[in-house]
């Protein structure tokens, strides 16, 4: 193998594998790379067990082959070169990769290529939708936040994504709180969708389809592939019952606060200060016109704001995880946000209704004991 490469070119293309090349393997072989060279493009791929990572970038090639290189000697060495062609050389005789530039040589000594390195073989996938980047970055954002932590229970440390009729929707749940939004990707399936796919994995994905302009899901019985621009990741599905969130987001008519999302953020950030309880407890004491948030503790002191507010309903008290709160309101992305609550110690919802972009979003929250 022989090729010339734009160093920016090889570096933006390793970082983003850097998402996807695990932190340790389970043997004694360390994170790599796989490097192809064909055609008059060089193909990176990389991945574990669970999802894997392929990219393909123009380069000269000079002579074909393919080569697996650790990882991080590998990206550590091209990232701190300077701007520029590197020209890289497998010396099969001697094991090593060259990477040459200018009067600068490195020689990296590459592993086995039957190395047990996890990658994708061909898939075969029976349906594909595509939407833009700024509409699936939106999806994810506004749902993966609230996938669950715990490995026990690894269904909810993912996010549940469906596309039936017109509609592809993401939901994410932790038992605490549930995340859910949609959109109209301009096309329906045959039959109904469902695959639950890690959370971080997601996450990971939107961060790379940030500079591109869609991204394609595709769908398979065990796996979902995910294609932005040059960029291709494949991920397994989390096996288990995901819960029945659909059940989950039906709201009787209840007490109906509208206010400013900025304000009501910026309080809730502040007076959460004064709770040195874990859940970050703040209390909500709805009144005519407005909303009094408060808390206090032995060892700091108290705190209280007014907020004005749109209020319709029975008026009530309400104890809510700030951070939980916060954290439903900012994934809504609107200026106004509307909160309903169905009583002191019931579910409450938080959605934006007066926004084109975000009528769908949906962050069901369940308060706290109050003390």
């Amino acid at each position: 193998m022989r090729l010339l490469i734009a160093q920016t070119t090889l570096t933006e293309a390793l970082q983003a594998a850097s998402y996807f090349t695990p932190n340790t393997t389970l043997s004694n072989i360390p994170p790599a790379v796989r490097l192809l060279a064909e055609g008059n493009e060089v193909y990176i791929s990389c991945g574990s067990f669970d999802h894997s990572f392929e990219c393909h970038l123009s380069a000269e090639i000079i002579e074909t082959g393919e080569s697996l290189i650790p990882y991080r000697i590998f990206s550590e060495v091209v990232r701190r070169l300077p701007p520029g062609s590197l020209l890289l050389s497998m010396d099969q005789e001697h094991g090593f990769l060259s990477i040459s530039q200018g009067n600068s040589s490195y020689n990296l000594n590459v592993l086995s290529p039957e190395s047990p390195i996890p990658t994708e073989g061909p898939q075969s996938y029976e349906y594909k939708v595509q939407l833009s980047s700024a509409d699936f970055r939106r999806l994810v954002t506004s749902t993966s936040f609230a996938a669950s932590t715990d490995q026990s229970r690894e269904v909810m440390t993912g996010v549940s994504i469906s596309w039936e009729n017109q509609w592809l929707s993401m939901a994410a749940i932790d038992g605490v709180r549930l995340a859910y939004n949609r959109i109209d990707p301009g096309s329906a399936p045959p039959k109904e969708l469902l695959a639950v796919v890690p959370a971080k994995t997601l996450n990971d994905v939107a961060r790379l389809a940030a500079e591109k302009e869609s991204v394609e899901l595709e769908f398979s019985d065990r796996k979902v592939g995910f294609i932005a621009g040059n960029y291709k990741v494949t991920s397994r599905t989390l096996e288990g019952k995901f819960p029945a969130y659909k059940e989950i987001m039906k709201f009787e008519q209840g007490t109906k606060i509208e206010l400013d999302s900025a304000s009501f953020m910026s309080a809730l950030e502040r007076v959460s200060l004064f709770s040195k309880d874990p859940d970050k407890a703040v209390l909500i004491e709805v009144q005519p016109e407005k909303i009094v948030l408060g808390s206090r503790s032995q060892e700091v002191g108290s705190a209280k704001e007014e907020l004005p507010a749109t209020v319709s309903g029975d008026l009530m008290r309400i104890s809510f995880n700030a951070r939980y709160l916060i954290e439903g309101i900012k994934a809504a992305g609107e200026e106004k946000v509307a909160l309903i609550l169905t009583g002191p110690a019931s579910k409450a919802l938080v959605h934006a209704p007066a926004s084109e972009k975000s009528n769908d979003y949906r962050y069901v929250l369940m308060p706290l004991r109050m003390q």
